[in-house]
C-alpha cells in the first residue's frame, strides 16, 4: 500500500471540517450474513489484536469506526484501507482532489472480504503510520437478535497516540520498563501516566462501539473526521486487559479477554 502524508492531494486536510456520511447500517439487520474478523497491528509486540463479529454489508466507513473503537484509538487522525490495488477511504466531497481514494461508504465489507483467509490492509493515523491486518476468520449467518459490531476478545492496549509509530513505541517501552533514568521518565511522560500495555476492557471496548454508532445515527449530520473525538465515548469499568503473544514479547499477561 502506498504511505501517504497528511494534506496529501485528494485526501482530507486535518484542521477542518468535512463531511462524511455515516455508516448506512442498522444494528439487527435481518438475512445477512456475519463475518468474524480478526484486526492485528502490524510492527508492535506482544500482537495487540481484536476479533470482531460485523455485518457483510456493514460499509468501510462503519469498519473503521468499529476497528478505531474496538483497538482504542481515539480515532481523530486519517485512514485508508488497502484491497489489492484498491485504495479505499473517506472523501471530502467539497475538495476531493485529483487522487482520491475511492469512497469508503460505497464499500461493503463483503466486497473486499469475501472467503476466509481474505485480507484488508487498514492504515490509521498517516503521521505516526499504524498498519493493522484484517483477517476474515469465518462467515456465518445472520442472527438479528444481537447488536453489531461486537469485540468478542482480544489482547493488550495500543499504543498512546501520537507517540511516534511502531519503532519510537518500542524504545519507549523499552526505556519504560527499564531502570530508572532520564530515558524511563521522558518515556513514562509520553506513554501516560498508569500506561499499561496489558490491559484491555472487553466491556469498555463494546459500550465504546455501542455509543460511537448510536451517536453518529442519533445526529448524523454532525459527524465529521475531526470532530469523532469529541463524541462521549464513556464507558464502565477500567481502560484495557490481557494478552497474546509475537516475538521479542514485552511482558505478557495471564490470558485474553473471552467474549460472550
Amino acid at each position: 500500500m502506498r504511505q501517504r502524508g497528511e494534506g496529501a492531494p485528494g485526501r482530507p486536510r486535518p484542521g477542518r471540517l468535512h463531511r462524511t456520511p455515516w455508516p448506512s447500517y442498522k444494528y439487527g439487520m435481518q438475512g445477512e450474513p456475519l463475518y468474524q474478523i480478526r484486526v492485528s497491528l502490524i510492527g508492535v509486540s506482544p500482537t495487540v489484536w481484536r476479533r470482531l463479529i460485523v455485518p457483510s454489508g456493514l460499509d468501510l466507513a462503519g469498519l473503521h469506526i468499529a476497528l478505531v473503537r474496538a483497538m482504542g484509538w481515539v480515532g481523530d487522525h486519517l485512514h485508508e484501507f488497502a484491497s489489492g490495488t484498491r485504495n479505499i477511504g473517506p472523501v471530502d466531497p467539497e475538495d476531493p482532489g485529483w487522487n482520491p481514494p475511492e469512497d469508503e461508504s460505497g464499500v461493503r465489507v463483503g466486497d473486499v472480504l469475501r472467503l476466509p483467509g481474505a485480507k484488508l490492509h487498514y492504515l490509521y493515523d498517516f503521521g505516526d503510520s499504524w498498519e493493522h491486518e484484517v483477517v476474515l476468520e469465518k462467515v456465518m449467518p445472520a442472527d438479528a437478535t444481537l447488536r453489531y459490531p461486537l469485540v468478542m476478545e482480544g489482547a493488550y492496549a495500543c499504543p498512546p497516540e501520537d507517540c511516534g509509530g511502531p519503532q519510537r513505541y518500542k524504545d519507549l517501552m523499552r526505556a519504560h520498563l527499564g531502570p530508572e533514568s532520564p530515558a524511563r521518565r521522558n518515556a513514562d511522560r509520553v506513554l501516560g501516566e498508569g500506561y499499561d500495555h496489558c490491559r484491555f476492557d472487553l466491556d469498555s471496548a463494546n459500550a465504546a462501539i455501542i455509543a460511537a454508532f448510536e451517536e453518529g445515527f442519533t445526529r448524523p449530520q454532525s459527524f465529521t473526521l475531526d470532530n469523532i473525538s469529541s463524541i462521549d465515548f464513556a464507558a464502565p469499568g477500567e481502560d484495557r486487559e490481557d494478552g497474546e503473544d509475537d516475538d521479542e514479547p514485552l511482558p505478557s499477561a495471564p490470558s485474553p479477554s473471552q467474549g460472550q
